[in-house]
Formats: C-alpha cells, structure tokens, sequence
C-alpha cells in the first residue's frame, strides 16, 4: 500500500515518529510501525472510528 501525503502532513508524521523514538530510547521508530498502530487503534476504538468517519466525510464533500 501507498499513499500520497501533503508535506506537512509527512513533515508532522516524521516530527512524531521522531520524537516517539526519542521517548523510547531508540535511534529510530519507522513511519510504518506509527501506522500500523493506528489503523490497530480505528479498527478497536469506535469511538476514533466515528472522529474519522466525520473527518473523511468532511474531506470528500470538498
């Protein structure tokens, strides 16, 4: 899977994995692995998965 990100976007991605890796003590934390938990966290958090809802909706009516 891919995805096109906007730069800032990509830029706020690297901000955190970064600074993720800074809190664990670790050189680096890869972009996949802070997706993966995502996607783990909006498959068990219904709550998450209606914030999403409404954001994608959001998106698409523009």
């Amino acid at each position: 899977m891919t995805t096109d990100l906007a730069p800032q976007s990509y830029r706020g991605l690297l901000a955190y994995s970064a600074g993720l890796a800074e809190d664990l003590g670790r050189a680096k934390v890869p972009h996949v692995e802070v997706i993966r938990a995502l996607i783990a966290e909006l498959n068990a958090n219904p709550a998450l998965q209606e914030t999403i809802g409404k954001a994608v909706r959001t998106q698409l009516s523009k």
